[in-house]
């Protein structure tokens, strides 16, 4: 095995135990801050959001009234819009699938297939509710792709901060992302 591929291997296994230590820690503490996750492996860029519903909805439960439903079909929008995230121009980057996982958001989003209520699925270990997104994106020059741009503070103004791990093909980055600093840079 090559150095490159060597330290790129170790690397990927930190980020796997970083973001199981993630997982574990989003499940378990749903208001501490939303996660993000971005992997790029070749050509391909997965980004995962973990966060509280509360930050994207304002609130955690099945949408009770027009006002909330309304709020709900603009979320499921804004996490489906194109613009969310800015990759380097010369990489070109271009998304290939959005997944959402909330019983809030997509009723039914994991296969249940029975009739209760969307309130009691897809809460963490304190009751939270939380969301699950994964965009994919492919890239036609992944050696280009010097850093990403976060967008998320513009549409989800509850979402204050994020926790954010990323593995680049150059390494690995830790970055607390916020409205002022939305920029993830590969190292």
């Amino acid at each position: 095995m090559s150095a490159g591929k060597h330290i790129l291997a170790l690397a990927s296994g930190t980020l796997m135990v970083c973001g199981a230590s993630m997982a574990h820690a989003h499940e378990s503490d749903a208001h501490a801050q939303a996660e993000l996750e971005i992997v790029q492996d070749g050509p391909r860029v997965s980004i995962s959001l973990y966060s509280p519903l509360s930050q994207v909805l304002g609130f955690e439960h099945a949408a009770r009234d027009e006002a909330e439903k309304s709020r709900v079909k603009a979320a499921n929008a804004h996490l489906r819009a194109k613009s969310l995230f800015a990759f380097t121009p010369a990489a070109l980057c271009q998304r290939s699938e959005v997944r959402v996982r909330s019983e809030v958001l997509n009723p039914h989003s994991h296969g249940h297939e029975h009739g209760h209520g969307a309130d009691h699925h897809h809460r963490d270990a304190s009751g939270h509710a939380k969301v699950k997104v994964i965009w994919e994106f492919e890239c036609s020059e992944p050696e280009a792709l010097k850093g990403i741009d976060v967008r998320l503070f513009r549409v989800f103004p509850r979402m204050t901060s994020l926790s954010t791990q990323a593995l680049f093909a150059t390494g690995q980055v830790d970055a607390l992302l916020s409205a002022r600093q939305m920029r993830v840079e590969a190292p």
